[in-house]
């Protein structure tokens, strides 16, 4: 499956470019968005700057069109984390930064 990824009011990307980053850091959630061009297994996670996965938003089947899901990061340290989206035939990264509120 093809795939453009992005997160509402934080990142964009349109035909796997990566586009420019909105207001940065993610403070409360991210409303992520990825838009599959034909049905196929997807694979969404979030990792730390050592690969660690720290969440799993999606693992199987999504057929084609734009899907929504929210993340709300729960347990974590303010830092840098990646979203990674993977399709059988794409694989594409973005940077989230994230700044807990106390």
């Amino acid at each position: 499956a093809g795939c453009v990824v992005g997160v509402d009011a934080v990142m964009n990307c349109l035909e796997g470019l990566i586009g420019e980053n909105g207001p940065n850091p993610l403070e409360q959630k991210a409303n992520i968005f990825i838009t599959t061009t034909e049905q196929g297994l997807v694979r969404v996670r979030i990792v730390d700057l050592l690969g660690n996965q720290v969440a799993v938003l999606h693992a199987g089947q999504l057929p084609a069109g734009r899907h929504y899901m929210n993340y709300k990061p729960e347990g974590l340290s303010s830092g840098i984390y990646y979203l990674h989206v993977q399709t059988s035939n794409q694989s594409q990264v973005k940077v989230l930064s994230y700044l807990k509120q106390e």
